[in-house]
């Protein structure tokens, strides 16, 4: 049987539980991806800003994961490999999303009597004690920016796994995520004056000296 673990951790168990899932091995293809379902479930409603479609994202993320296995380098981690198809699956659902709330705004002007619907809400903030003011404010910038920060803060990749994610460099990392940080903090600052609300959690990076 397959053993179910965090097995980008372990290379070579990484490598065996890739071959496995390319013969089409159902088991082993659940033990490569259930170790990061829980964060790319977190990754998908920061970038779609969607809990009701999250799921669904991820859903269609390991379908399109175990479609590009043969082109997976086994040699580099899982994880940010499955951080860019969640983010590009996110960011598709986002736009229809934001079309068909167009659509429906067009009709509820010429249409009296249609009743119009809340938009969704996540509690989900890079302060859990914020009640969700960081999330709202993550929600107002641009896809690029909450991509990057979602991944760093949320998803908990170190710079490099970022960097391999968004195909980018390590020091465009370090760049973009602290810039988005400063505009994040902006808007809530703005929003309810108090520097409190933006406290980002340690990452790995910042845990491992060695990354620095």
């Amino acid at each position: 049987g397959v053993e179910i673990g965090v097995v980008d951790d372990d290379p070579t168990e990484l490598v065996r539980l890739v071959e496995l899932a390319r013969r089409g091995d159902g088991p082993a293809f659940a033990a490569l991806v259930r170790p990061h379902l829980p964060a790319m479930i977190r990754l998908a409603c920061a970038v779609s800003g969607s809990a009701t479609d999250a799921e669904d994202i991820v859903q269609e993320s390991l379908t399109a994961l175990f479609r590009s296995l043969r082109s997976f380098d086994e040699n580099r981690p899982l994880a940010p490999w499955f951080a860019r198809i969640v983010v590009n699956q996110a960011r598709n659902s986002r736009r229809g999303r934001m079309r068909r709330r167009l659509l429906f705004e067009k009709a509820a002007q010429s249409t009296p009597s249609i009743v119009r619907t809340s938009t969704d809400t996540v509690e989900l903030v890079l302060d859990p004690a914020d009640g969700g003011r960081v999330f709202t404010a993550l929600r107002s910038l641009s896809p690029d920016d909450q991509s990057i920060l979602a991944l760093r803060h949320l998803t908990g990749l170190t710079e490099a796994e970022t960097a391999l994610a968004l195909d980018i460099a390590v020091g465009t990392v370090k760049s973009r995520s602290a810039r988005a940080l400063q505009r994040l903090r902006s808007i809530v600052e703005m929003a309810d004056g108090d520097r409190r609300h933006v406290r980002a959690a340690p990452t790995k990076d910042e845990h491992d000296p060695s990354l620095q």
